[in-house]
């Protein structure tokens, strides 16, 4: 077992790697020991929730490029690939460590990841120490700067930095666009053919974003526009529409402008014993 690139590792704690390998993704901790991450167990059954995705689209002959990024803020690890027929980076990936998932693929040129030191409090000058030696209250490290979090940085294409902030919700600027796509699992036996009847969202508002909602198979999509953009900022809503598509593995679709915090999805569907053919 090897990594698949010399950037494809990122330490998440002080005991602990995350790392993609050449026959998937681990964390390995100081004792020397590999545990698979990205996997469902399934009625008994072992499926993997997008290692097939994420090996059929990184670009084999440059695995150099992907590079891994570790945010002690939010405990996601960023990574950063280059893509087949692509000529640039052009995709991150971001892995949420608790809930073990891909909580999102963005699109934007990251070519290395980094952090620094926030810092809360700047040094005081020599010229705003107006009172007398002895009157000045507490030590000389009360007047210095201070520091909290790490964040996590990346480089870019055309030699800027960017910080990663999570008070900001545009990028460079400009209101983001999303997609989520859910990976296509059994849920039950496969014998069963799965139909879509009803797909939820819960979300929480911000700043009026607007959104579309469905369901998809691996040969068909269907979604279409739910309301979003009611309420107040910060309000908890819950969006829904019906979708009925048929198939043997079913997935989550989402897409939309705008931010918006998402916090949960629902997929109700029903079930028919397929019928095999010869």
């Amino acid at each position: 077992r090897g990594l698949i690139g010399s950037g494809a590792v990122c330490s998440i704690d002080a005991n602990r790697h995350f790392c993609i390998c050449n026959d998937g993704w681990f964390i390995l901790d100081s004792s020397g020991r590999f545990t698979e991450i990205g996997v469902a167990n399934i009625d008994g059954v072992l499926s993997h929730k997008w290692k097939e995705t994420f090996y059929n689209r990184y670009d084999q002959d440059n695995p150099h490029r992907i590079q891994c990024g570790y945010s002690q803020r939010t405990r996601t690890v960023r990574i950063s690939m280059l893509v087949q027929g692509q000529t640039d980076v052009t995709e991150v990936w971001v892995y949420d460590i608790d809930a073990d998932r891909i909580i999102s693929i963005d699109t934007y040129a990251a070519t290395c990841w980094g952090e620094y030191t926030i810092q809360t409090q700047t040094a005081s000058a020599w010229s705003d120490m107006v009172a007398a030696w002895d009157a000045t209250v507490g030590t000389w490290g009360d007047y210095g700067a201070r520091f909290g979090q790490k964040a996590l940085v990346h480089g870019h294409t055309t030699a800027l930095v960017y910080v990663h902030d999570l008070s900001v919700v545009t990028y460079d600027g400009a209101q983001p666009s999303w997609v989520y796509e859910s990976p296509f699992l059994p849920y039950s036996s496969p014998r069963y053919l799965k139909t879509g009847d009803r797909v939820f969202m819960e979300y929480v508002n911000r700043l009026r974003p607007t959104a579309s909602l469905g369901v998809q198979t691996t040969a068909a999509v269907e979604s279409g526009t739910v309301v979003t953009n009611q309420g107040a900022e910060g309000e908890l809503h819950l969006a829904s529409r019906h979708a009925r598509l048929t198939g043997q593995h079913l997935g989550l679709v989402a897409s939309g402008g705008g931010a918006v915090a998402i916090r949960s999805f629902e997929l109700d569907y029903f079930e028919l014993l397929a019928q095999e053919r010869t």
